[in-house]
């Protein structure tokens, strides 16, 4: 048996939180593009409040996912001018390339080691996989759900009680990412009409704890 510690996260800890915003920049979120900027824009004051120390990366995505920017660093731009400068365009179909942006957050972008990690993934419309026909994702729920457990929560802002856990049969719904990591989900129109600090995603984070083992090659990890 391996002992294990937890401590919760409180006020003042400054515990180290590194937050990837995975966010759909296609067409159809160009409505909610505003709104979206300034309840996202105000995550790190929220989460300093909350006692963590937070570095918030973005990673746009359309039907490719690039690095845009990561902020959130000493020197770097405010949250809210980043998502701003965003370019909505891209889309066409139905579907959109969020697992690839997810691989890429998990995968590539530069996390703190020992920082509590997680995903906000931000999108009104499933996501292409692939094995879904269309060769534009290059990474499949499966590949994607096996680099997250253990590793990194993934939070859900949007999805649609309307369609299938696989819409037209191929395309995931991407609470399918949350649910199996343990992640909070929420509407887009729910989170832009609800106070923030009253929301699922932050209510998880804030209940997140830090939890140490004693073994070699074993570090911390988010449990909710």
């Amino acid at each position: 048996v391996v002992p294990l510690h937890c401590d919760a996260v409180q006020p003042g800890d400054a515990a180290p939180l590194d937050l990837a915003i995975v966010l759909d920049v296609t067409v159809g979120m160009d409505s909610a593009r505003d709104k979206l900027t300034a309840e996202l824009g105000s995550l790190t004051e929220t989460l300093t409040t909350l006692g963590f120390d937070p570095r918030l990366i973005g990673v746009p995505f359309t039907d490719k996912a690039q690095l845009h920017a990561y902020f959130g660093h000493e020197g770097g731009p405010p949250l809210a001018d980043t998502l701003s400068a965003w370019q909505i365009g891209g889309g066409g179909d139905a579907a959109d390339n969020a697992l690839d942006a997810c691989w890429f957050a998990l995968e590539v972008l530069p996390w703190r080691p020992g920082a509590l990690s997680a995903v906000l993934l931000v999108t009104d419309a499933p996501m292409h996989d692939l094995w879904d026909g269309s060769n534009i994702a290059t990474h499949s729920l499966i590949q994607v759900l096996n680099q997250a457990i253990g590793a990194a929560v993934v939070h859900v802002i949007g999805g649609n009680d309307t369609i299938h856990p696989f819409e037209s049969s191929v395309w995931p719904d991407p609470r399918l990412l949350s649910c199996a990591t343990g992640g909070s989900d929420q509407s887009i129109d729910d989170f832009l009409t609800s106070p923030l600090d009253q929301s699922p995603l932050v209510a998880a984070l804030a209940s997140t704890v830090a939890c140490t083992v004693p073994a070699p090659g074993l570090g911390v990890h988010d449990v909710e």
